[in-house]
């Protein structure tokens, strides 16, 4: 594969259509929003903020599991 000859800085990068425009603004407007909402709603930003303190034990929200293979 070979390297693009030219390129745009991001910011120079305009979505106006039919088919982006609407789910673009979707995610800026609710979902990002929401996504950084429910850590401190579940409680599993407040396991964080243990962890910083140093507190073990009293986990809360969701769970994450490290999956070892082989």
């Amino acid at each position: 594969m070979t390297a693009p000859q030219d390129s745009v800085r991001i910011q120079d990068v305009v979505i106006n259509d039919d088919f982006w425009t609407p789910g673009v603004t979707r995610n800026r407007e609710v979902t990002i929003e929401y996504q950084y909402d429910q850590p401190e709603e579940s409680g599993t930003l407040e396991n964080f903020h243990r962890v910083v303190k140093g507190k073990t034990g009293g986990f809360q929200g969701c769970g994450f599991r490290t999956v070892r293979t082989g």
